[in-house]
């Protein structure tokens, strides 16, 4: 808009309305983006919850203490907690005690039976009928027929254990990402309060300390050629304004 009243009154060339044009509908695209990016986030967020995905989300801003803890612990806590790791170290477990049964079908089978039957007939001198008994059985060579049986489930078991680690891996980078994230966003936010700081300090001088009346008021402050101001909140625009 300002733009177009410069253009009318001549103050701006063509170009520049054509340039504001497009800046403007670059502008609108990245809101419409950014509204469906939030949609997805709050559906994500609700489903979470295990609530309606259009249910509105109001989130209150909190202060989280930085991360004192030490990678390996919290990597260590990580693996502990993640359900798939522990599903696939029993899975594993479950498959090498099935290659030994597998592997123990090749050795000698003894088994030992005993009953007793009791009748009541009175013409029977002897009403009861105990038996005892011992079975064995072996097959020494059955075409390696059991050891094929037993390598396929110890191979069976090897590709879970390679699962799983590989699993393990996968938590131990998400935790080094999370941590990493952790420290930037920390380091950024020093950053950003030192700055507005800085800014404040500014328009404190110029402000209330006359500061742009100096060397009648004395408060000096340190007037640049070029200016950069990075942000867009109050403090940003005042201080872009009062450079």
């Amino acid at each position: 808009r300002d733009v177009g009243h410069f253009y009318q009154k001549g103050l701006v060339a063509r170009g520049d309305v054509l340039g504001a044009d497009v800046a403007v509908a670059d502008a609108r695209q990245k809101l419409i983006a950014a509204g469906q990016a939030a949609s997805v986030a709050r559906a994500a967020y609700n489903r979470l919850l295990g609530r309606p995905f259009g249910q509105p989300v109001s989130l209150a801003e909190v202060n989280y203490p930085r991360e004192r803890r030490s990678l390996p612990q919290l990597t260590g806590l990580a693996e502990n907690q993640r359900p798939e790791l522990a599903a696939l170290a029993a899975w594993s477990s479950s498959l090498e005690a099935k290659a030994k049964s597998v592997k123990a079908e090749a050795g000698p089978q003894v088994g030992v039976f005993a009953s007793y039957t009791y009748l009541d007939n009175r013409y029977l001198v002897n009403k009861g009928l105990g038996a005892a008994g011992v079975g064995v059985t072996w097959t020494p060579f059955d075409s390696g027929l059991t050891r094929a049986k037993a390598g396929s489930v110890v191979a069976e078991a090897e590709a879970v254990k390679e699962q799983r680690e590989d699993a393990r891996t996968l938590v131990q980078l998400d935790v080094q990402r999370a941590v990493s994230l952790e420290v930037d966003a920390a380091e950024r936010l020093q950053v950003a309060q030192t700055a507005l700081a800085s800014a404040n300090e500014y328009l404190t001088r110029v402000n209330l300390g006359r500061a742009y009346k100096f060397p009648a008021a004395d408060t000096p402050h340190f007037p640049a050629k070029h200016v950069v101001v990075i942000g867009g909140g109050n403090v940003a625009m005042d201080a872009a304004r009062t450079a």
